[in-house]
This record gives structure tokens, C-alpha cells and sequence, in this order.
């Protein structure tokens, strides 16, 4: 893989992510503030931002490069499931853990917990579900 196509992918996840993430956490926010407990509204966000993000790499990031199958569909879902695993798992862990807050506290721990997973899903997506094979 040449450093122009390696650079022009991670621009692409990253611009991809990006739009994911505000799917994610305005559906989110917007849920918790309905009344919705913090952790159910965080999985309704999370799954819609999966579909979004599935549909825009496979079409935009990773198109040209990479197969379209019902293996991939389902490799992606399973990492999916992974990352809200660990999105929820450090939600839990920060809640626990009672950090001071600055603005409102259920955006900054949305946002630190989904930091930790944004970092999984890259590594999952880029070396397991979207690679050439």
C-alpha cells in the first residue's frame, strides 16, 4: 500500500469518524436530556453512528479497496459490539470514579469514554473488517 493511499484512507476514517461521532453523541445528549437514562440513550446513538459509519466507509473510505460481502457486514457489526462494550465499560469506570466536571457532566463523560473507544473501533476497523485481503 503506497503513503498516498495509507494518507487518503486515515483522512477519510477520520472525516467518516468525525460525522459518526456527531450522529452519536448529538443523539445521545439529546436523549439523555429528554429523560432517557444515560446508558440506553448511549447505545441508541452508538447503533445509529454504526450504520452511518458502515455505510460511509464501505462506500467512501475503503471502497475502491475492499469487497462487499455479508462476511465483512457481520465482522463489522462484532466489532461494533466490541466497542460499545468498552465505550460503556469506561462510562461505568468514570462514573465510578466521581471526576470533577467542568460544563455538563454527561457530555464530558460521553466524550472521554467515547475517546477510548474511537480508538478501538479505529484498530478494529483499519486491521480487521476493512483490510485487503
Amino acid at each position: 500500500m503506497s503513503a498516498n493511499r495509507l494518507a487518503g484512507e486515515s483522512l477519510r476514517f477520520l472525516a467518516v469518524s468525525i460525522v459518526g461521532l456527531v450522529v452519536d453523541l448529538s443523539t445521545a445528549l439529546a436523549l439523555s436530556l429528554l429523560g432517557l437514562n444515560l446508558f440506553l440513550a448511549a447505545t441508541i446513538g452508538f447503533c445509529l453512528a454504526v450504520f452511518v459509519n458502515f455505510h460511509l466507509h464501505g462506500r467512501w473510505t475503503f471502497g475502491d479497496a475492499v469487497e462487499r460481502s455479508p462476511r465483512r457486514l457481520m465482522q463489522f457489526f462484532l466489532t461494533s459490539v466490541v466497542t460499545l462494550a468498552v465505550r460503556l465499560l469506561t462510562l461505568e469506570a468514570l462514573i465510578a470514579a466521581n471526576l470533577p466536571t467542568l460544563f455538563y457532566r454527561n457530555a464530558e463523560l460521553l466524550v472521554l469514554a467515547t475517546g477510548v473507544s474511537l480508538m478501538v473501533n479505529f484498530c478494529l476497523s483499519k486491521f480487521l473488517v476493512f483490510r485487503v485481503r
